[in-house]
C-alpha cells in the first residue's frame, strides 16, 4: 500500500499537490487501518456459519413444538414471539 502512496509522489517528496508527507505515518497509518479490516473481515467470516441456522429460526413453518426441541437443547426458555428479530435475541441473551 505505501508503494502505491509513494508512487503518487514526485522525487522530491512532495505529493502532486504540492503538500509534503512524512511517508512512515503514512504507511505506519495505512497499517493500522489495514489491520483493523482485517480483524473485521475475520469476525465476519467466522460468523457465516452462523448464518443458515439465523435463517431456519426465522422461517414462518417453525411451530411450538420445534421451539420445545430448541428450548431442550439450548437449556433456556425460548420465547417465539412475532416480533422477534436476531437484536432483540442478543439483547435477551
Amino acid at each position: 500500500m505505501c508503494c502505491v502512496l509513494l508512487a503518487a509522489c514526485s522525487a522530491n517528496g512532495r505529493l502532486t499537490g504540492g503538500g509534503r508527507v512524512d511517508f512512515v505515518a503514512v504507511c505506519l497509518a495505512v497499517a493500522g487501518v489495514i489491520e483493523v479490516a482485517q480483524e473485521i473481515k475475520q469476525a465476519i467470516e467466522d460468523f457465516k456459519p452462523y448464518i443458515p441456522l439465523i435463517q431456519g429460526l426465522r422461517n414462518p413453518g417453525m411451530r411450538q413444538r420445534h421451539w420445545d426441541i430448541v428450548r431442550i437443547i439450548i437449556s433456556q426458555p425460548v420465547i417465539a414471539a412475532q416480533g422477534l428479530d436476531f437484536h432483540n435475541s442478543l439483547r435477551r441473551s
